[in-house]
C-alpha cells in the first residue's frame, strides 16, 4: 500500500505501465496454455490424479 502523498502519486503514475506489461503477461500465458496438446496417454494420467 503506499504511503503519503508521494507514494500514492508514485502508485497511480506506475498503473499504466504495470498494466501494460500484467495485460501482456496474461495474454502470453493464455497463448502458450491453449496450445499445449495433451496425449491420450497424459489424458488418462490426469484423470487417475483426480480420483
Amino acid at each position: 500500500h503506499p504511503q503519503g502523498f508521494l507514494g500514492l502519486l508514485y502508485w497511480f503514475a506506475m498503473m499504466p505501465a504495470h498494466l501494460f506489461i500484467f495485460k501482456g503477461m496474461v495474454k502470453a500465458i493464455a497463448k502458450e496454455a491453449e496450445s499445449i496438446s495433451i496425449t491420450p496417454q497424459e489424458e488418462q494420467s490426469l484423470e487417475n490424479l483426480e480420483k
